[in-house]
């Protein structure tokens, strides 16, 4: 982890030790077991080493990082040269003349090249590759593909779930909760600090029931007695924001965001069954569909678990999440849910 002022202390946590910090002048470079994505280089002629972040390596690197004044910039390092050099915005064609030199056809004497190769990210790399290319066709570059630190990882999750439904025309009455199931989905996003997005389409099959209880029927002979099945199904997209704890083999998390949800597959319905008492014959049972709610739903989830990670298994996942969401009064059936989720998830 990249701590203090422009990020310039490196901090090593170890399972069962003190964490221990490192400066630029102390270690040559940093990243994970899919390799470097930092390294630790002079900013200039007899500068300090300072850490900074590799976006190509090759004949020709490129990094960015912040030079004294605090300002984040692009630099690069030519073949013949042991430290990197400031690519300023003021100043950029110059600078690119002088360290990119031997290349006619990237043309870099007219200004037209610099709307090609703009002063960002993407703009530098291509302009770096393409200049390696020129001159060392045979040398292989190094592109990073975590530019900064930050990396995707694709994961699998399924699980149980209970929901309640609230319904819209009485909204004292609750149903009671049925077990369900979801599976899904999940891209997280993951920088190099204790935060991290996540990204989750989940399709979940809901379950509840009300009753049986004893409606008005009038002065009818025969009482009624009424039972609610709802069953249904929805397509979640929630995007959350999580908060990790530790950097053991267990790290606890925290997660909360917004959530969209689809419903369909609408199989609830209301019975009525009929008993007397007076040796009369009770009328047929009978079963109407309930309404789907609204097809989109609007709401919030929010959850916590434990991240299980060893060197030898995939990175594991367990956790309890809530969900709410809110359909709408304009049907009388439901206007909102509230689940309770029981995921394991793998990412690859």
């Amino acid at each position: 982890m990249l701590l203090g002022k422009n990020q310039q202390t490196l901090r090593l946590y170890q399972p069962n030790a003190t964490a221990i910090e490192f400066t630029p002048a102390q270690v040559r470079s940093y990243g994970d077991e899919k390799g470097a994505f930092g390294v630790s280089k002079p900013l200039g002629k007899g500068a300090a080493p300072s850490f900074v972040t590799l976006l190509v390596e090759g004949y020709t690197s490129l990094y960015e990082g912040y030079t004294a004044q605090g300002d984040k910039r692009l630099f690069i390092q030519p073949t013949d040269s042991t430290y990197a050099v400031e690519l300023p915005p003021t100043a950029l064609q110059i600078t690119l003349l002088r360290l990119l030199p031997g290349c006619p056809e990237l043309r870099l004497e007219y200004s037209e090249t610099l709307l090609k190769y703009r002063l960002n990210q993407s703009g530098m790399t291509r302009l770096v590759t393409d200049y390696n290319r020129c001159r060392q066709p045979q040398q292989r570059n190094r592109i990073s593909t975590t530019p900064n630190g930050m990396q995707v990882a694709f994961g699998l999750k399924a699980g149980i779930n209970t929901t309640r439904f609230y319904f819209s025309s009485n909204r004292s009455r609750t149903s009671q909760g049925e077990v369900g199931y979801q599976a899904g989905f999940f891209l997280a996003f993951i920088g190099k600090g204790r935060f991290s997005a996540q990204l989750e389409p989940t399709y979940l099959a809901m379950r509840g029931s009300e009753g049986p209880e004893q409606v008005a029927n009038g002065y009818a002979y025969y009482q009624t007695f009424r039972r609610t099945t709802i069953q249904y199904s929805q397509v979640q997209l929630p995007v959350l924001v999580r908060y990790r704890f530790g950097h053991g083999p267990l790290r606890p998390f925290l997660n909360a965001g917004p959530s969209y949800g689809v419903n369909f597959n609408n199989q609830s319905i209301r019975k009525d069954e009929y008993q007397t008492q007076t040796g009369q014959t009770a009328p047929a049972t009978t079963e109407q569909e309930l309404p789907l709610p609204k097809t989109a739903s609007i709401g919030l989830a929010a959850g916590g678990g434990v991240l299980i990670r060893y060197a030898t298994l995939p990175l594991l996942s367990v956790e309890v999440r809530y969900d709410r969401m809110h359909y709408g009064d304009s049907n009388g059936f439901t206007s909102r849910s509230s689940t309770w989720r029981l995921d394991v998830g793998v990412a690859f």
